[in-house]
């Protein structure tokens, strides 16, 4: 919209701040966080996950984009955002147990880490899902 030739951004429809149970600001916050840590650890251990280094990276990029189009006005991207963290969480927790007794604790407790993380990020993404009407 234009007023006195200056263009002003119209507001989203709805602000987050007045959407009760909508907590993808936390998603958001999480996934990056998550992003961060990858991106130190896998250069360190190429094994913190027993998959292609490709899909460790293509991950990282899924998560900062996640957290970039993650929206209250778009339904889409709390589900996700939900399946995404659910994936993690499985995939994290299934390697830190799996791969427990051949790795330092050190790399066993980032895997944790990481795992808990993802079950925060699953939480509030449920909790943001379930206030939604699910017409995605």
């Amino acid at each position: 919209m234009v007023h006195d030739g200056i263009y002003h951004a119209e507001m989203p429809p709805e602000d987050p701040s007045k959407i009760p149970h909508y907590y993808g600001d936390y998603v958001r916050q999480l996934f990056l966080a998550i992003a961060a840590i990858l991106v130190v650890v896998i250069p360190i251990w190429k094994d913190f996950l027993p998959v292609n280094i490709l899909i460790e990276i293509s991950a990282i990029v899924a998560l900062v984009i996640l957290a970039g189009l993650t929206n209250p006005s778009k339904k889409w991207t709390i589900v996700f955002d939900t399946v995404l963290a659910a994936l993690g969480v499985v995939a994290f927790e299934t390697a830190a147990v799996s791969m427990w007794s051949g790795t330092s604790f050190f790399l066993f407790g980032m895997r944790e880490v990481v795992s808990l993380l993802f079950l925060f990020a699953l939480y509030f993404s449920i909790k943001t899902l379930r206030s939604m009407p699910l017409d995605v």
